[in-house]
């Protein structure tokens, strides 16, 4: 594993058209990940590649609570000429201007721009639809949980790498309620269980639900039609104090047979496991077979 340290230059304030876009290259396959470390909150992503963009996308922002809090996102082109459009939900702010639900903004980015659009107001449901695939990410400049400001941040998929089966395991911090963000892009039906407890929800397209993850209890969500699926960890003011992060649930059909986990140096590392009960005995970490982890079974 190599870490790469990138200047503070490249970052972006405010809402503002950049040229700063980092390309990473390589001859074999990769994984990276971008760690930020702003407000004294560390957050990651996964970056996927440019094979995985795509031509649609629908944001997810956490509910505004403090006052300097700001939700964003930003769109960020590859190698041509783009033309993008955001069809606005919530209220955005550009430039001198605020832009509310129901508007639609049109923006030329050639190719290695990003720009960077903050709002006023929660901009979940806000539809980004581009020319050409584009990188979109999402975040919160100042998300205040149980703990402390946490900064916030998360690359989405497009619509077409949805999925129609998640699944959500308890977090070992069994301390408060998370929330699961489920964002729908037409008509769709959504079974929502938390153990044995069942919900049938229809969406419309650009609806997005927000619902309790509870401590402990494993979470179950499927679909007729492909949806997003998004996890906000609150984090607990616990012994050692866990921040607030945001993350894309995989869907079930991507799961793997092989992974490569890498941990952040200076923290308590965890690595959560979704598989059938009976293949628990058949997982090996580091060439030892786990004969004895816990893991919650899906049907």
């Amino acid at each position: 594993m190599v870490r790469v340290r990138l200047p503070e230059s490249v970052g972006v304030k405010g809402s503002d058209v950049v040229s700063k876009v980092v390309l990473v290259k390589a001859d074999k396959d990769i994984s990276v990940v971008s760690v930020s470390n702003k407000h004294v909150s560390p957050e990651t992503t996964v970056l996927y590649p440019v094979s995985s963009l795509g031509n649609e996308h629908y944001v997810v922002t956490p509910s505004m609570e403090p006052l300097d809090s700001y939700p964003e996102f930003s769109v960020i082109m590859y190698q041509e000429l783009n033309s993008v459009e955001v069809h606005v939900k919530g209220k955005l702010h550009v430039l001198t201007q605020v832009h509310s639900t129901g508007s639609k903004l049109n923006f030329k980015l050639f190719s290695f721009e990003g720009i960077q659009l903050q709002g006023i107001e929660d901009l979940s449901g806000t539809r980004i639809v581009s020319e050409k695939p584009v990188a979109v990410l999402v975040g919160q400049v100042c998300f205040c949980n149980s703990t402390k400001c946490n900064h916030v941040f998360e690359q989405l998929l497009p619509v077409c790498g949805w999925g129609t089966t998640y699944i959500i395991p308890p977090l070992p911090w069994p301390k408060v309620d998370d929330i699961v963000y489920i964002t729908a892009s037409q008509s769709t039906t959504v079974l929502y269980q938390r153990g044995k407890q069942q919900e049938n929800v229809t969406l419309t397209g650009g609806n997005v639900l927000q619902l309790p993850v509870k401590p402990s209890i494993p979470v179950y969500i499927s679909a007729n039609v492909s949806i997003q699926v998004m996890f906000y960890g609150l984090g607990a003011a616990i012994p050692n104090s866990s921040h607030a992060f945001l993350m894309n649930v995989p869907d079930v059909a991507s799961y793997c047979l092989m992974y490569s986990i890498n941990e952040q140096e200076g923290f308590e590392n965890f690595a959560l496991m979704v598989a059938n009960t009976s293949e628990t005995t058949a997982i090996i970490l580091d060439k030892k077979a786990l004969m004895e982890m816990e893991a919650s079974p899906w049907h």
